[in-house]
């Protein structure tokens, strides 16, 4: 038997699939599974596949889970979260999933960075999306492609921020803006520009940063004026940083 209590610790957002022998699920009188689909996000899903490597090494090949019992139900979140669009219809979210108008929403995200691909061939891959049961589109805002030079901004042709995002609602998806700083997506310097590093120390509460971290995201915001959900638009959601493990004085979380 494997305990896999410790997973119910973790948040949930993707699907990491572990195969085995034989599952035996309590409250359930189908046939053993040949697979079980663990929820997991971003580093955990690591985490969950050495444990429960751990756990096969350490037991047999038969697992218990107990389902007889109802789940516990979701709790709300200790922030503000959502809003309603001039069209009447809201959004929200709780421990453990989004909302629309009341109703569970488990909409597919798909990724497509539009700085990487040529404006003429946006709408294209829009529609692949699409037809491919996509429903929101999430974008990385690399700010080494928007300000290569300092104090010289590019959101033209390539670079434009807006036409992707009206092209995303135009089909009727949804966007999630990822707005950096630092970003990763295989980009140098994580998408923090060249002459930015060199000058200033980074991902930490340094004032200079801080000052121009505030002017790109300012820069961001003239960019998607009226594209939120809350003004009738396509944005539903934006994230700040990305994979923040900084530890110490002025950086990120001391607990």
């Amino acid at each position: 038997m494997y305990d896999l209590s410790w997973i119910a610790k973790f948040p949930s957002a993707g699907i990491l699939i572990v195969s085995m022998r034989s599952i035996r699920i309590l409250g359930d009188e189908r046939q053993p599974w040949n697979s079980i689909h663990i929820c997991a996000s971003g580093w955990i899903w690591r985490l969950v596949l050495y444990q429960f490597q751990r756990s096969v090494q350490d037991n047999d090949s038969s697992l218990l889970i107990d389902v007889s019992q109802p789940a516990a139900p979701p709790e709300p979140l200790p922030f503000a979260v959502g809003g309603r669009a001039p069209d009447g219809h809201v959004l929200s979210a709780n421990s453990r999933y989004l909302l629309k108008d009341g109703t569970p929403w488990f909409p597919v995200m798909g990724e497509f960075h539009y700085a990487r691909y040529a404006e003429s061939g946006w709408e294209e891959e829009i529609l692949k999306m699409k037809a491919g049961g996509v429903q929101v589109v999430s974008t990385y805002i690399f700010w080494i492609y928007h300000e290569e030079t300092e104090g010289q901004f590019d959101w033209m042709a390539q670079r434009n921020l807006r036409r992707f995002v009206q092209l995303c609602a135009k089909h009727g998806l949804y966007v999630w803006i990822r707005v950096g700083p630092w970003a990763h997506g295989e980009v140098r310097n994580g998408g923090l520009p060249d002459w930015l590093i060199q000058k200033y120390p980074t991902r930490q509460n340094d004032p200079a940063y801080l000052r121009y971290v505030r002017r790109f995201y300012e820069q961001i915001g003239r960019q998607t004026k009226g594209l939120f959900w809350k003004e009738g638009g396509p944005i539903i959601g934006v994230q700040i940083e990305n994979e923040y493990h900084e530890r110490g004085p002025g950086k990120g979380p001391t607990r």
